[in-house]
Formats: structure tokens, sequence, C-alpha cells
């Protein structure tokens, strides 16, 4: 998943030091999920925000709260996941996102780090979220795919498959998808395609949200 147009999402750059005694970090991720329980830190389950908490909490030498654009599935993977957390520690963003990186395990890495404003929130000023779904149409087992797609054996309709997911445009009430009521009358799905790589199928997904 690729959730956040980091561009829009993150300002205008670095937020001077003299402002305030604490600063807000915001990160972005990118991450191979097949070991982990989604992003959301939980109690005795690994995740992608529990190694994170672990590693901030090693570098700056105390608790650290995070907060993420959105929670994922277990074993989801992720190419721009944004999150961000505050500290009065006054390491410069790119020396932060080195030391996290030689102290991540090899799955998680950190490909950009920022200063923003106090009150930037993930979750609440992303633009949009963007997923893929892969399909892999083989009759034999992939090794390389088989953390990665989804795999069908027969061939797939790619034409009735894209006639459908255009259906999905739109704002749309997605709330029987959900186990907590939205707020709003549904997220406005801004693209859904179907795309044909050789044998490999792929859902694209864009929407504001896909949960309240």
């Amino acid at each position: 998943m690729a959730p956040i147009d980091v561009a829009s999402s993150l300002g205008n750059g670095t937020v001077s030091k003299s402002e305030s005694a604490s600063w807000r970090i915001a990160l972005v991720l990118e991450y191979q999920g097949s070991n982990y329980q989604g992003f959301q830190a939980q109690r005795d389950t690994p995740t992608v925000q529990g190694e994170m908490d672990q590693a901030l909490e090693a570098l700056m030498g105390g608790p650290i709260k995070t907060w993420g654009a959105s929670r994922t599935d277990s074993g989801a993977h992720a190419l721009g996941q944004v999150m961000a957390f505050t500290t009065q520690v006054p390491y410069p963003a790119d020396v932060i996102a080195r030391a996290l990186n030689a102290r991540l395990p090899a799955d998680i890495r950190v490909q950009g780090a920022y200063e923003v404003e106090p009150g930037f929130d993930p979750r609440r000023h992303a633009s949009s979220r963007r997923y893929q779904y892969h399909f892999l149409e083989r009759d034999k087992h992939s090794a390389l795919w088989r953390h990665f797609a989804y795999q069908v054996r027969g061939p797939l309709n790619v034409e009735a498959m894209g006639r459908a997911a255009a259906c999905l445009v739109g704002r749309r009430d997605l709330s029987a998808f959900s186990s907590s009521p939205w707020t709003c009358t549904g997220p406005e799905v801004l693209q859904a395609e179907i795309q044909r790589q050789d044998d490999l199928v792929i859902l694209a997904i864009e929407a504001q949200a896909f949960r309240p």
C-alpha cells in the first residue's frame, strides 16, 4: 500500500526549533509486512508500529507516542505509509531516519523524515489512501510472489473485472464492511481500475478513507 500523498500532506518543510520545546516529526515508511499482524501496535503481537515504537524509544531514551496514517491487515506491505511522533530531543530529521534504519529489522525502512507543524496528524491530514491487490494467474505456485499476490488458477476476465471496479468510483456507503458507524455519508472512492502485467492482475483503488 501507498496511502499518502506525501507532498501535500507534509506541508512546506522545516519548522524552526526556536518555536517550541518539542517538535513533530513525520516518517515515510516502506515495509514488507509478512512477519507482522498489520501496522497498529497490539500487545504481545508483532506489528510494524510496535517495532517503530521500540526503535524510537531506544533512540530517544524514553517512550514515544506515535500516530499512523492508517491501519493495515496482517501481512500487508507498504511503499509509503506515513507516521508521526513528537519529541523533545532536537535531532535533525535526516539523522533520525538514519538512526532508526540502523535499529529496525531489515523488512522495515524509513524512506523519509520531515519536521512538520505541531498539529500535523497523518490520519486526518492524508489527502487519500491507495491500495493495490495482486492476483497471480498461474497454475504452479510461485516462490517469489507467495507473499505478494493471491494465486488463482484459470483465466481471469480482466474486462469484466474492470467494469465492476469502475462501479466503485464515487461516494459509496461502505458501512456494512465496518464494525464502527461512519460519521459521514461514506468515503469517496477516487479511482478503481484493473491492470494486467503478463500473468499478474492488479486491482488499484484509491479513496479518501476506507473506514471511519
